[in-house]
């Protein structure tokens, strides 16, 4: 049961081969602490917001004291350093879930994780700069004062899904199989409503199957923009990047979109593509 939960928490993060990071978490005992805090995640139902806090810092801290605990009995650099980078990017993954379960705006949750993790620091001897780089959370952003006004700008806009939440996961994975998305972590970032300064990563190759999607996503009412002024292309545009974290989208969408429509035989089968996937999706009642 464990290895299959923990066989489907990589999945959601990594798109390439994964037994070797599957091997290594398991040799280095990180696995059943991975498992678990996933676990109580997607079990517990959380309702006060003193409930929140209280939970959120015990979670947190003891999952972060655990982890750290083994990391640091490994011996081989190379080894341990690629542990730390998989390590960040199931906590990012763990961070995400939390604020989808107990909807708190991101820089709060860091806030509530940071004062009882720096004391733990302190008690073990730790550095603690280096444990949040490792953990996936840097505090410093969420005081500077320049990422602050950019979020004052940014933060309202997401998509509300209108569809059943297995179809979100469904698109999800199958724009990972397909390679068109880093993450399915991040591609579903652009549906949370308090997840500000957001990175979306996309494969470049597949930004006009992309456009389609969203249009025929909007065009069927399976998508809805939220924010300011909002159109049905603004938070993918704000958000999107390549793999080498490029701004994906140069241009204004309409032009991006006019470009596609020029040449329609592509167009239509952009188009046929996009509909053999969602076409099955249901809208929620």
């Amino acid at each position: 049961m464990g290895d299959n939960r923990l066989k489907e928490i990589i999945a959601e993060i990594f798109v390439d081969d994964k037994s070797e990071i599957l091997k290594s978490l398991v040799e280095m005992e990180l696995d059943k602490p991975i498992v678990r805090v996933f676990e109580i995640i997607d079990k517990k139902v959380i309702q006060s917001e003193l409930k929140k806090e209280t939970f959120i810092n015990s979670l947190a801290t003891s999952f972060f004291t655990q982890i750290n605990n083994k990391l640091e009995r490994i011996v081989d650099a190379d080894l341990k350093n690629e542990l730390e980078y998989v390590i960040s990017e199931i906590s990012k993954l763990m961070l995400t879930k939390i604020v989808f379960k107990t909807k708190l705006n991101p820089d709060k949750l860091i806030k509530i994780i940071a004062e009882p993790l720096k004391v733990t620091c302190e008690l073990n001897n730790w550095n603690y700069d280096a444990l949040v780089r490792i953990m996936g959370f840097d505090l410093k952003h969420t005081v500077d004062a320049t990422l602050q006004a950019i979020k004052l700008e940014y933060e309202n806009y997401y998509y509300e899904w209108c569809c059943l939440d297995q179809n979100l996961n469904d698109l999800a994975y199958c724009l990972k199989d397909r390679k068109l998305i880093k993450s399915t972590t991040e591609f579903k970032s652009l549906f949370l409503v308090d997840m500000v300064n957001k990175q979306v990563r996309f494969n470049k190759s597949g930004k006009d199957f992309l456009i389609v999607l969203f249009d025929e996503l909007n065009s069927k009412g399976f998508i809805s923009a939220k924010g300011k002024k909002a159109k049905h292309f603004t938070p993918l545009r704000h958000y999107s990047f390549d793999f080498e974290k490029k701004l994906l989208f140069e241009k204004d969408m309409k032009t991006e979109k006019y470009r596609i429509t020029q040449s329609r035989r592509k167009h239509e089968q952009l188009k046929e593509d996009v509909l053999k996937w969602i076409s099955s999706y249901t809208k929620k009642s």
